[in-house]
């Protein structure tokens, strides 16, 4: 049976916080904050499979503006 304690949720919680403030600390410091040129500088470099661009397009889709 799945057992989750209110620790192990707020453990989770804090680890993503700090996920999420590292990424945007590496974004502004090496992208100036353009999550567009960080993606371009990777995909110079890299080829997608078709998978991976099927993910970004269906999050680019769900988040957009």
């Amino acid at each position: 049976s799945l057992h989750i304690t209110y620790k192990q949720l707020n453990d989770n919680a804090v680890h993503d916080g700090i996920i999420r403030q590292e990424s945007n600390s590496f974004l502004k410091r090496y992208y100036n904050g353009n999550l567009s040129s960080m993606l371009a500088s990777y995909l110079e470099d890299d080829k997608l499979s078709s998978t991976e661009i099927d993910n970004l397009r269906h999050l680019l889709s769900k988040h957009q503006k």
